[in-house]
């Protein structure tokens, strides 16, 4: 576990060049996922709400504050998933073509007695899928993870 944890942090400090001025717009998404998440966890409340309250005891003045809440809930999460997706497709696109700039660059710079006959397109397909595979490892090994613990806290 401890050599992942070294060798994760060793991926992140090369790849976090490519992230250059990008945090903010990192910390924006992470608190786009917490709002999330908050804005889940109170619809469960608005159903106990309805159960307990409404078709129970049969206060049906409960009922419009259930409504209302369960429309604003629905909107806020509409309205926070399209800023994180919005955001991190953004953010994603930007560190996947920052990546293919830096490749492209360093296939163009280097002597071509290097390089083994390759085709064009056998060239371009290698790129796109060491790209794709790059492009995935921030979203994995740095957001996923992160988010994982408050989700793991609050279903126990």
């Amino acid at each position: 576990m401890r050599f992942l944890l070294r060798e994760r942090n060793f991926y992140i400090k090369r790849l976090s060049r490519f992230f250059g001025g990008q945090w903010k717009r990192i910390a924006f998404l992470g608190i786009l996922q917490i709002l999330l998440l908050v804005v889940s966890l109170v619809t469960p409340y608005f159903y106990k709400l309805l159960i307990d309250e409404v078709l129970i005891s049969g206060h049906l003045r409960v009922l419009a504050v259930v409504v209302a809440g369960y429309l604003l809930s629905y909107a806020l999460e509409t309205i926070f998933s399209g800023l994180a997706t919005e955001k991190g497709n953004g953010l994603v696109n930007l560190f996947t073509l920052r990546i293919r700039r830096a490749m492209w660059r360093n296939f163009s710079n280097h002597y071509t007695h290097e390089f083994r006959a390759y085709s064009a397109g056998e060239l371009k397909n290698r790129i796109d899928n060491d790209v794709e595979n790059i492009s995935e490892f921030p979203v994995k090994q740095m957001i996923q993870p992160e988010f994982r613990k408050p989700i793991k806290a609050v279903s126990l």
